[in-house]
């Protein structure tokens, strides 16, 4: 992590795992931004820039799944990193891809149908 200024993590354990705490207290000694997803469970946020020292929970509205959840984690990322690129805020970032995420679970493939016409 010395060498990144975001994190993304598809954690596929248990949301009280341990392991998170040793990842929330290196981001906030490293001074990093790591953003976990969860699934259909939420998101935690550990923000260690500035000293913020933040670790917050964010719930997700969880969707019915019509097609698959393949590509779900990237669309989050894809997402946040777009807006924090515009100058969008943390919590907007995060609420754009919450939305994606879940946005992607509405059809078979990676990416919709009309993507691959």
């Amino acid at each position: 992590m010395s060498h990144l200024d975001i994190g993304f993590i598809g954690w596929p354990g248990d949301v009280d795992d341990p392991v998170l705490d040793g990842i929330r207290r290196i981001a906030h000694d490293l001074g990093r931004l790591v953003i976990v997803t969860l699934g259909s469970r939420g998101v935690r946020v550990i923000d260690g820039r500035d000293g913020a020292a933040v670790d917050r929970w964010v719930p997700v509205d969880a969707v019915e799944v019509l097609g698959t959840t393949v590509g779900c984690g990237d669309a989050f990322i894809a997402a946040v990193l777009a807006d924090l690129w515009f100058g969008r805020s943390l919590d907007t970032a995060i609420d754009s891809g919450r939305a994606a995420g879940a946005a992607a679970t509405a059809w078979m493939r990676p990416l919709p149908d009309a993507a691959f016409s």
